[in-house]
């Protein structure tokens, strides 16, 4: 449940993690720092391959954080990655261009 993820990304930040992001599959994502919990809704697509989805967030999700993006915002935009990748068939093939990525974000506002 959502509820159980958020307690165990409470429990690796009483550890000492700084941040916390578990994706939720259809569900999209929560991301969790000492002093917040996001639950970031999924993207409405028409999925054909969940192949690699998680990739495509991770990856993202990595590049958004590197580029200096705040962590839920990285969270959102790895999410779209996500989406978008499960609407391709396969790992690489599916796996969206920064332009695709962009334009997903830009219809969605």
């Amino acid at each position: 449940t959502d509820e159980d993820a958020e307690s165990a990304a409470r429990a690796l930040i009483r550890r000492g993690i700084g941040a916390v992001v578990i994706t939720l599959g259809g569900r999209g994502a929560l991301a969790v720092t000492q002093d917040e919990a996001r639950r970031l809704s999924a993207y409405r697509v028409e999925a054909v391959d969940t192949t690699a989805a998680g990739d495509a967030f991770v990856g993202a999700l990595a590049v958004a954080l590197a580029e200096g993006k705040g962590l839920f915002e990285a969270a959102r935009i790895g999410n779209a990655a996500g989406a978008l990748a499960v609407t391709k068939m396969g790992a690489q093939p599916a796996m969206p261009t920064r332009s695709e990525l962009e334009d997903f974000l830009a219809s969605q506002e």
